[in-house]
């Protein structure tokens, strides 16, 4: 009695449990575009066509990534700490589909030269300063979204195994 009482009690909350059934999947690896090697520790973020987030992860050390997002138009969104800012093509996303998609992202060396501080009585404008301080905003914003990212999740600063925060799986060919 016990075991039919089990097989069914199994059987209630096998489909009671809500399973995702209209997610789709995008995987992919982030890739160096010089030397071809993957890229960990990037922020990569699946942008709709009206530029919200509908997911985004963290690259494994190899590149790696996987996201998951309802039907619809999409782009991928690759953020790094010395690597420019790189966008994939929109794509759409159809019902059950895996999009397997790689993205290649340049290094992008910041230069800081010295900042001379001196008072005075008034506040000039001076457009190419303005252009170096917003170079140094952008590195930093990567960096806090990426510990944001992490934060919420309970992970490490960056990721230190193949699947940080969660299960990344191999790419197939």
């Amino acid at each position: 009695m016990f075991k039919n009482f089990l097989a069914a009690s199994m059987l209630v909350l096998s489909v009671s449990i809500p399973v995702n059934s209209h997610a789709q999947t995008v995987r992919g690896r982030l890739v160096h575009a010089e030397t071809g090697t993957g890229i960990g520790g990037a922020m990569i973020t699946l942008v709709d066509r009206h530029g919200g987030t509908a997911d985004r992860t963290l690259t494994a050390n190899t590149g790696l990534f996987q996201l998951s997002a309802p039907s619809g138009r999409y782009r991928l969104r690759a953020d790094r700490i010395g690597y420019a800012s790189t966008h994939s093509e929109y794509f759409d996303l159809q019902a059950r589909e895996v999009v397997h998609l790689d993205i290649f992202a340049s290094t992008e060396a910041i230069t800081l030269v010295g900042i001379d501080v001196t008072g005075g009585p008034r506040c000039r404008i001076r457009p190419a300063e303005g252009l170096a301080v917003a170079q140094v905003w952008e590195e930093a914003r990567k960096a806090l979204a990426a510990a944001a990212w992490t934060q919420e999740r309970g992970c490490g600063p960056y990721p230190t195994s193949e699947a940080p925060c969660g299960s990344i799986p191999q790419l197939r060919g």
